[in-house]
């Protein structure tokens, strides 16, 4: 079976449609969470923000890093803060011209 890597997330195989890779890079990101760590995967991503700041604002972050945190903040229940750091991936992702991760936080916040 030949697979592919995309740019985020687990392997392409063959027959995967790439419309299905952003909900599967969520997916993928989830299942690490799940190793039953989910609080040790948010205060990590947390510490990995205020590693990356160099100001008030995020625009030293990673577009990637604020979609990361933001499906750990989901994982742990707190909802809002997982769409207000999803909606801040997306405008950084927009900046960025980076369409995979607009579209993984979209599958975010819906």
């Amino acid at each position: 079976m030949c697979t592919i890597r995309g740019p985020v997330g687990p392997p392409l195989s063959v027959g995967t449609k790439i419309s299905d890779q952003p909900l599967n890079a969520i997916k993928h990101r989830r299942m690490k969470n799940y190793s039953g760590r989910q609080l040790d995967a948010e205060r990590t991503y947390r510490r990995a923000l205020d590693i990356s700041r160099t100001d008030e604002t995020d625009n030293a972050i990673q577009p990637a890093l604020l979609l990361n945190y933001a499906g750990a903040l989901h994982e742990v229940g707190r909802s809002a803060e997982a769409a207000d750091y999803a909606e801040r991936a997306s405008a950084r992702a927009g900046q960025a011209g980076d369409q995979m991760i607009l579209d993984q936080a979209d599958s975010l916040k819906a």
